[in-house]
């Protein structure tokens, strides 16, 4: 059940069979955006959010960021090395939306019509480190390349991004070039998510939380929907706590926290859990730690981490529908051995009982032989005493002739 507004939402998840909880906000929709597009935008706000407000971001434009570096190697699965293998994953699992470069949505994109896409307006490679010059990501498509695509494919195109790296010697190029995309974006009823990191040879420290909400800040202050920062880092402090100053500097611009490089998802989760629920975060936006893994694994993480984003689950639930295709996995083997062991012992019962059927059979067969033998035996005993007796008569007939005879000759003497 939902209902817009100041509300709360009640989520019926049938996987686990757990019932959620949730805070659904009215979507504020800025006044950059006009009369004629206000429908296009909360449409596409509710579509990259599940109606929930958070946002659950499948990052994949790595492939020009990190190069093959992210794609194919130890600890990689085999899969990720197919750039197909993250299409694959945003069409089979549920995500907000899934973030790549106008190219790849370009060439894949009519095969997974169903995915919500957001386009990276700007791309730039790791091989030019920092120390060597400072980081310059320039704008690659215009916001109207953009809408032609999505009205001529009819994908659901949602959102833009871009990338800034603040303290960067030309942080005014991308300032300058975010804006303008803003603006455009809005225009369409786009939804824009900034990628805003401390980067250059000015900088310091890229994890301190100070500077963190300064990016959060900045992002508001040029217009964003959404900003993504990596999590602030400080020795003996909690992430999630340092995470609250820059949630405030963002203000009605919602904060998403990078996901970094892969580890373990039960840790990941509690990180992601932590972020939302003690930082004030609105999601996350994640790469490695999905696709990194095989198609089918990646499919229950995408899922784990839309519960707790979306659904506002817990860290266990979470955990549960990570490992619940491997718990069902591992009982259709222990299903089959049962249904086995039945048809084994329902064979063996006939067996036994053809084997005792056949006994009875070779009993009454033998019997029946040994009866027919046994009466087979007596008749020419019976035949050979009927003899006896014939030879018997005959020779007393015979004896009693030869005294006749002899009696009558006597006679005669």
């Amino acid at each position: 059940m939902r209902v817009y507004g100041d509300t709360i939402i009640i989520f019926i998840n049938l996987r686990d069979r757990r019932i959620y909880m949730t805070i659904e906000s009215d979507i504020v929709i800025p006044a950059d955006v006009p009369k004629n597009a206000e429908a296009k935008y909360k449409e596409n706000y509710k579509l990259i959010t599940g109606g929930s407000g958070r946002l659950m971001l499948f990052a994949g434009d790595q492939k020009t960021e990190h190069l093959n570096d992210d794609f194919y190697g130890a600890d990689i699965h085999p899969d990720d090395a197919d750039p197909e293998h993250m299409f694959r994953i945003a069409s089979g699992s549920r995500v907000g939306v899934f973030a790549s470069q106008l190219g790849l949505i370009a060439r894949y994109g009519k095969s997974y019509p169903n995915v919500p896409y957001l386009v990276k307006m700007n791309s730039k490679t790791h091989l030019v480190k920092t120390d060597q010059k400072d980081p310059l990501s320039t704008q690659l498509w215009t916001v109207q390349q953009v809408v032609d695509l999505r009205d001529s494919s009819k994908l659901k195109i949602a959102a833009v991004g871009y990338t800034i790296y603040l303290g960067s010697e030309y942080e005014d190029v991308m300032l300058s070039q975010a804006t303008q995309i803003i603006n455009e974006a809005h225009k369409y009823g786009l939804v824009v998510v900034l990628w805003i990191y401390p980067r250059g040879k000015a900088v310091k420290n890229e994890k301190d939380a100070h500077l963190i909400a300064g990016a959060a800040g900045t992002a508001a202050a040029l217009g964003a929907d959404f900003v993504k920062v990596n999590p602030p880092k400080e020795e003996g402090k909690d992430s999630a706590e340092l995470l609250k100053e820059a949630v405030k500097a963002a203000g009605r611009t919602k904060l998403v926290c990078a996901g970094g490089s892969s580890t373990s998802a039960e840790k990941f989760l509690s990180q992601l859990y932590a972020q939302i629920h003690t930082g004030g975060a609105s999601g996350n936006a994640t790469g490695r730690n999905i696709h990194q893994k095989s198609l089918d694994e990646a499919i229950r993480m995408c899922n784990a981490i839309s519960a707790i984003t979306m659904d506002n689950a817990d860290v266990a639930a979470a955990l549960k529908i990570y490992n619940g295709n491997k718990a069902t996995k591992a009982a259709k083997p222990a299903k089959a051995t049962k249904a086995a062991s039945a048809k084994v012992t329902t064979a063996k019962a006939t067996a036994t009982k053809t084997a005792a059927k056949k006994a009875t059979n070779t009993k009454a067969a033998t019997a029946k032989a040994t009866a027919t033998k046994t009466s087979a035996a007596k008749a020419p005993a019976t035949k050979t005493t009927a003899t006896k007796a014939g030879t018997t008569k005959s020779a007393a007939a015979k004896t009693t002739a030869a005294k006749a005879k002899a009696t009558k000759s006597k006679a005669k003497k």
